[in-house]
């Protein structure tokens, strides 16, 4: 599986299929840690907009060059640097973490 993204959206391609999901869809960003008893691996959820969600992982070739861009794709989105800690420590605790809100036209000053 591989990841790509660009300013309209992110897509996802997985053997010889792709999944595009444009920026402006994307309501909310969770990252938190599965358990894979010896490692863990940090997981990547989106929330779209229609309850629509789907995640990544950081094993997918392209994860950390989009978790690296996504506050120059969705405004207010953590940088890699804040949350990356949060969520990584202590070893084998889930530690979700929100990195992105999509705020309402009233919530922008």
């Amino acid at each position: 599986m591989t990841i790509e993204f660009d300013s309209e959206g992110l897509k996802i391609i997985d053997d010889g299929r792709t999944a595009v999901v444009a920026w402006d869809s994307v309501d909310s960003v969770f990252v938190y840690k599965e358990d894979l008893v010896i490692v863990d691996r940090i997981v990547t959820l989106f929330k779209l907009d229609g309850d629509r969600e789907f995640s990544i992982d950081e094993e997918m070739e392209g994860w950390k060059a989009l978790v690296d861009a996504l506050p120059m794709y969705l405004p207010n989105c953590r940088d890699f640097a804040d949350w990356f800690m949060e969520v990584a420590f202590p070893a084998f605790e889930p530690k979700p973490a929100l990195i992105f809100k999509r705020l309402r036209p009233d919530q922008v000053n």
